[in-house]
């Protein structure tokens, strides 16, 4: 029987092996956001586009509970640790900073990105309408914020908290040390965080291959830090700053709550065309800048870099 039961359980830790409770953690959390997605997908169309976007927001909050609370069923009995140990250690100072740095970071690069094209004549922009559907976009912003904020949690907790953690100790249980462990947990998983991305609108193989590299440039500022809140904040304000300035949001059309209209002159394999600068190479150039600041970041305010995660 004990045989039998060792490709699931492990007897030593006295919890089921990494692969298993991945795999649960990832039911629980479509069994637990299949309500919503599927009063989300019924309610659109009778609300209009009017409200459309409260639609989506209320779709994202119930989300975000949703996987939270699935992660921390599967944290409580299928990992038995702590969700502070996947990188929710809300009560820390240092997390309030990481989460101001990773925000003000991903406001920095997609700034520098628009900066760049209008620079290089690569695209252009114009102020968007006053109003949409009635809406001023002086409301709409801030509930694009409420939008990107559980996207960002949603993501973050399940691919870098959950995904890379388990993963990582799956790994060193068997075969690694524990930082060739980390390193490869953390190139899997955002394999799988590209491949979670291949099917949006206007995606290539180029555009899921970088989204791929952007999971490394994410699992960076949570290995480095042992906390989610810098990747999460960074997460967020990417993905914001991008609609603000028009951009697509991993193909994604978010022009609701856009404040410019932006036009690209340039060529896709440099802008990202429809997909958005994940897509170009100047996201590729703003995801290796990025990753080297988060690397400073960590060593000015903890020393020497060394993977923290999963402590």
């Amino acid at each position: 029987m004990r045989r039998l039961l060792t490709p699931f359980y492990n007897r030593e830790e006295r919890r089921l092996r990494a692969l298993w409770r991945i795999a649960l953690v990832a039911i629980l959390s479509v069994l637990f956001v299949l309500p919503g997605g599927i009063a989300h997908y019924f309610l659109r169309p009778v609300l209009g586009p009017a409200l459309g976007p409260v639609a989506f927001a209320l779709f994202e909050v119930w989300q975000a509970g949703a996987i939270l609370g699935a992660v921390a069923l599967g944290s409580r009995f299928f990992d038995r640790r702590p969700l502070a140990a996947l990188g929710l250690r809300f009560r820390r100072r240092s997390y309030v900073n990481d989460l101001a740095f990773g925000f003000a970071l991903g406001g920095a690069l997609i700034t520098a990105i628009l900066g760049v094209e209008l620079v290089f004549g690569l695209s252009s922009v114009r102020l968007a309408e006053p109003t949409w559907e009635g809406w001023p976009r002086a409301a709409l912003t801030p509930l694009a914020l409420l939008v990107f904020a559980g996207v960002s949690f949603n993501e973050e907790l399940l691919f870098r908290g959950a995904l890379l953690t388990n993963a990582a100790e799956g790994f060193e249980a068997r075969w690694w040390s524990r930082p060739t462990a980390w390193v490869l947990a953390t190139v899997v998983s955002s394999l799988i965080f590209g491949l979670a991305h291949a099917g949006n609108p206007e995606a290539t193989p180029i555009s899921t291959s970088n989204i791929a590299l952007a999971g490394l440039f994410l699992a960076s500022g949570y290995l480095v830090t042992g906390e989610l809140a810098l990747p999460f904040g960074l997460h967020l304000s990417w993905n914001w700053y991008q609609a603000v300035f028009g951009m697509p949001v991993s193909g994604n059309d978010f022009a609701w709550c856009a404040s410019l209209v932006r036009e690209v002159h340039g060529p896709v394999w440099l802008t990202g065309g429809a997909f958005g600068p994940e897509a170009g190479v100047t996201g590729l150039v703003a995801i290796a800048v990025g990753t080297l600041a988060i690397f400073g970041w960590a060593r000015w305010t903890r020393g020497p870099l060394r993977v923290r995660a999963g402590r």
